[in-house]
């Protein structure tokens, strides 16, 4: 059964973000809000793209839609600064994304959301405290990309296969924190490697890592 979700935010990250879901090819219905700003160029790209593939359909949807969406999934609502402070950002932000979820509680909308945002981990609490949803269904992405990317370098570095490494990030996206002691290979603690004179693993090469 396709689960039905919506893409929200500034014209070029709901493009970014739906094409990424285009990659995978999970069988989703991506709704998109015409009030994204999004062009009909734009936008019929994605549709032919979808029509490409094998589980996914992409349409154009109004705010009813919430009503039956699974999840709703907020990118950037405005272009900003790569630099910008949490707190500019909050303030440039804030009254839109408290607007959309107005209209998606409005609308009926009783699924999870998903945060794509730049500073997730502020927009996680103002979603949950403006929705009134439970906490368990709203989520930001945080460090979890930092966390796949680290897990990839030390799979690399240490020449071993896809699912023998655990590690984590954790922190902000914005100041990410390597757990070396949470960090295995197999059941071997990756700091025990750098002990080890039987590895080339040092510690220079964690802090290339970092």
């Amino acid at each position: 059964m396709k689960k039905n979700i919506v893409i929200c935010g500034n014209a070029d990250r709901v493009y970014a973000a739906t094409l990424a879901c285009l990659l995978v090819d999970f069988p989703l219905t991506i709704n998109l809000l015409s009030d994204d700003g999004l062009s009909s160029e734009r936008l019929q790209e994605l549709v032919n793209a979808a029509d490409l593939q094998n589980n996914i359909d992409v349409q154009l949807a109004t705010p009813a839609i919430f009503k039956t969406a699974d999840l709703l999934l907020i990118t950037d609502l405005q272009a900003v600064p790569a630099d910008i402070s949490a707190l500019d950002y909050a303030t440039a932000i804030l009254p839109e994304f408290r607007k959309l979820i107005a209209s998606a509680m409005a609308n009926g909308f009783t699924g999870k959301i998903c945060l794509l945002q730049k500073y997730d981990e502020l927009f996680t609490y103002f979603a949950w405290r403006f929705s009134g949803l439970p906490q368990s269904d709203i989520v930001g992405f945080g460090t979890f990309p930092a966390t796949l990317l680290l897990e990839r370098l030390l799979q690399k570095q240490l020449r071993v296969g896809r699912h023998d490494v655990r590690a984590y990030v954790v922190g902000t996206a914005q100041q990410p924190i390597v757990v070396w002691s949470r960090a295995y290979v197999g059941v071997a603690p990756v700091l025990t490697l750098v002990a080890s004179e039987t590895t080339d693993f040092d510690a220079d090469k964690m802090m290339q890592l970092e």
